[in-house]
């Protein structure tokens, strides 16, 4: 069984994992460091909040 993923603390890889499954199939680790160099979220400890990640995507828009 797969451990629970804390979508408040996400790895960038767990993120762009979630994204993926849950239907965007374009995602890429490439993009997400793209998306952090226009200033998306993350925590000092290199960790991404689900929410913050996805609100700061829609802002963009």
């Amino acid at each position: 069984m797969e451990k629970q993923k804390n979508l408040l603390a996400l790895t960038p890889e767990q993120l762009v994992d979630v994204l993926v499954r849950s239907g965007f199939r374009d995602m890429t680790l490439e993009l997400l460091h793209s998306d952090f160099e226009l200033g998306a979220p993350r925590t000092p400890d290199g960790t991404v909040n689900l929410i913050h990640y996805t609100w700061h995507g829609r802002l963009r828009r």
